[in-house]
C-alpha cells in the first residue's frame, strides 16, 4: 500500500497495514511515524478496508493526536532511562547485588508482573548469601557494575576459598550473582562481554542422606508422647509439650525431652507416607481419609509464601499404613474435641489453628525422638539423619518390597532418575539378607556315580 505524502515541514507521517477480523474480513490500520527518529508513535484502526476512507481517517488522526507531546514524553522517558542506566552502571557491585535481591527490586517486580514470581524461600536464600559474602567482598565494594569482569568474579571465588568457605557454599554464593549479572548484561550495563559459565567452579560434593532401619522406625512407632494438657492460667488446651520444670543453676532435667503427638505424626508422615516437610505442614483433614486409609497430597506450605501447590507432578495419593493410622486417628479425636477437625483445618496445627506446625517444632521433635530410641546427636550427625531422611527411607522400603516402578508412583517422583536418588540406599535388612546368602555351609556329599563338576569327568 502507498504512503500518503505529507508536507515537507511535517515531522509525522503514516503507513497502512491490514489486520484480519474474527469475521474473516480485514481492516486497515494506520501506523503513525516520527520521521526524524523512525519511531512508531501510535497504531490506530481506521475502521474501514477502503484505502481512500482510511487515508482520510489517518489525516484526522495526524491532526487530532497530541503527537508533539508524545514525542516529548518519549524523549523524557529515554533521558530518564539513560540517566537510570548510567546510575546503575556506576553503582558499586556490593550495593547492586544487595538491591537486586532487595524488597521491591525491578527484577522481582518484573517477575511478579509476568506471573512468574520466585518463591519467598528462594529470594531469602539469595538475599542471605549476598549479605553474608558478596556485600563484604572488598573488591565488590570499590568496583562499579560497568567494570564487572570474569577475572573479578574468579577473584571473588578465590577470596571465598581462602576464607575457608566450603565448596558447596562457594557455589551457592556464586549462583546468587548469576541472575544479577545476566540481567545487567542484557541491558548493556557491563562494558566487558564475558560468560558467567566460564568461571571455573569448585567441585560440589553431596553427602548421602542416612536412613533409619526398620527396627528403628518400629521403635519410633512405639514411642510415647506427651498428652494434651490445659494451662491453669488461661484454661487453653495445648497439644504441644508441657514446659519442663526449671532446675537450680547447674542442674538439668534428666533424660531426653518428650515429644508431642504432632511431632511424632510429622516424623511418621515422612517415614511411612513419604511426605515432604512442606506437604506435612500443609496437610489438612479434608485430604485425610481414615476410612479408606489414604492421603491426597494436594498442597505444600512454603516459608515466606504460605500455601502453594506441591512440586510439579507431585500431586498424588499415598496409603495410610497400619502403623500410621492410630497416630492420625488420635490427632483427629483431639481435633474433634477442639472443634478443629473441619476439612480446612490443619492436621498438625501451630500455635494458632490458622497456621500449621512450625518447621523448628518438627526438627526439634525429630532430634528428641531419635535420642529417645538411643540415637545420640553424634550418631545422628555421623549417619547424616535429618527429617527428610524419612522420605528416603520410605522410597527404599517401597522399592525393596514392590519394585521401583510401582514405588515411584507413591513417592510422586517425576523421573526414574529422581526416584533412584531416593531409593538407592542399602538398608540393614538387605545387608542381612546378603549375609545369609553368603553364609557357607557344609558341602553336600556327592553320591556314587555323580560326577564332580570340578573333576573334569
Amino acid at each position: 500500500m502507498s504512503s500518503k505524502k505529507m508536507p515537507k515541514e511535517s515531522r509525522f507521517s503514516f503507513t497502512f497495514f491490514n489486520r484480519a477480523t474474527k469475521s474473516g474480513t480485514s481492516v486497515i490500520y494506520a501506523r503513525i511515524i516520527d520521521k526524524q527518529t523512525g519511531q512508531i508513535l501510535a497504531q490506530r484502526s481506521t475502521g474501514t478496508n477502503d484505502e481512500r476512507e482510511a487515508a482520510a481517517q489517518a489525516g484526522r488522526l495526524l491532526a487530532e493526536l497530541p503527537l508533539d507531546a508524545m514525542v516529548r514524553a518519549r524523549e523524557d522517558q529515554a533521558a530518564a532511562d539513560f540517566s537510570e542506566a548510567e546510575r546503575l552502571r556506576d553503582t558499586m557491585l556490593s550495593t547492586f547485588f544487595t538491591q537486586f535481591w532487595g524488597e521491591g527490586s525491578a527484577y522481582l517486580r518484573a517477575r511478579d508482573e509476568a506471573g512468574k514470581p520466585l518463591s519467598g524461600m528462594y529470594i531469602t536464600n539469595k538475599r542471605s548469601s549476598v549479605k553474608r559474602y558478596a556485600a563484604l567482598y572488598p573488591q565488590f565494594q570499590r568496583t562499579p557494575l560497568r567494570a564487572t569482569s570474569l577475572l573479578l568474579l574468579e577473584g571473588y571465588r578465590d577470596y571465598l576459598r581462602n576464607k575457608g568457605v566450603p565448596a558447596n557454599t562457594r557455589n551457592v554464593a556464586l549462583d546468587s550473582l548469576r541472575s544479577p549479572i545476566s540481567w545487567a548484561q542484557k541491558r548493556g550495563l557491563i562494558d566487558s562481554p564475558f560468560s558467567f559459565s566460564a568461571i571455573d567452579r569448585p567441585k560440589t560434593t553431596f553427602r548421602k542422606r542416612g536412613v533409619l532401619t526398620d527396627e528403628e522406625v518400629t521403635a519410633l512407632v512405639a514411642l510415647p508422647v506427651e498428652s494434651v494438657w490445659v494451662s491453669n492460667e488461661e484454661k487453653n488446651v495445648h497439644v504441644d509439650v508441657r514446659p519442663r520444670p526449671r532446675r537450680a543453676k547447674g542442674e538439668k532435667n534428666e533424660g531426653p525431652a518428650p515429644i508431642d503427638l504432632r511431632q511424632k505424626a510429622a516424623l511418621l508422615l515422612s517415614e511411612l507416607a513419604g511426605l515432604r516437610r512442606g506437604e506435612i505442614r500443609a496437610l489438612k483433614w479434608g485430604a485425610v481419609d481414615l476410612e479408606r486409609r489414604r492421603i491426597e497430597v494436594v498442597d505444600n506450605y512454603v516459608p515466606g509464601d504460605g500455601e502453594k501447590k506441591p512440586k510439579t507432578g507431585s500431586v498424588g495419593t499415598v496409603p495410610i499404613s497400619e502403623d500410621l493410622r492410630p497416630v492420625l486417628k488420635e490427632l483427629k479425636d483431639i481435633a474433634k474435641q477442639l472443634k478443629l477437625d473441619g476439612p480446612d483445618n490443619y492436621v498438625l496445627m501451630g500455635a494458632r489453628p490458622s497456621i500449621p506446625v512450625n518447621e523448628i517444632t518438627i526438627a526439634r521433635g525429630y532430634r528428641r525422638a531419635l535420642q529417645a530410641i538411643g540415637i545420640s546427636d553424634e550418631e545422628r550427625k555421623r549417619r547424616n539423619l535429618v527429617p527428610h531422611s524419612g522420605r528416603h527411607g520410605f522410597a527404599t522400603r517401597l522399592a525393596d518390597e514392590i519394585g521401583e516402578r510401582a514405588a515411584s508412583r507413591l513417592t510422586r517422583h517425576r523421573t526414574a532418575s529422581a526416584f533412584e536418588g531416593y531409593a538407592a540406599h542399602t538398608s540393614e535388612e538387605l545387608l542381612e539378607k546378603g549375609r545369609k546368602a553368603l553364609k557357607l555351609g557344609k558341602k553336600p556329599e556327592e553320591g556314587p556315580g555323580k560326577p564332580n563338576k570340578f573333576s573334569g569327568q
